[in-house]
């Protein structure tokens, strides 16, 4: 995948050769920045999720527990985590937090 922004002509004129570079090229409007503000959000996520990993690796490490079970049990679980990204961003969006999927007495 490769995001573009910025002109959108320029996007259309060149987006033959772009979807050969990479099949999945998405343009994101005219702001020149909005290409740039994706990406980082997008790393800033994954970052996140590599960190978490790591830290939930080294939890089990402390327990002497398997650390390659937990990767799979991650990515059995990948499909509900797209889900709850999906969910969040519509939340986040539209600014309706009233009905949380659990509330903090369910989390305590």
């Amino acid at each position: 995948m490769i995001l573009f922004s910025g002109s959108h002509t320029a996007f259309q004129t060149s987006e033959p050769l772009l979807k050969i570079l990479a099949g999945n090229s998405i343009y994101l409007g005219e702001s020149v920045g909005s290409a740039s503000a994706q990406a980082l959000a997008v790393i800033s996520y994954l970052l996140g999720t590599w960190l978490g990993f790591a830290h939930g690796a080294h939890i089990l490490e402390s327990e002497n527990q398997r650390v390659d079970s937990f990767g799979s049990m991650i990515a059995a679980i990948a499909p509900l985590l797209g889900d709850e990204a999906k969910h969040q961003g519509k939340v986040i969006q539209t600014g309706r937090f009233g009905n949380p999927e659990s509330s903090q007495n369910v989390c305590r």
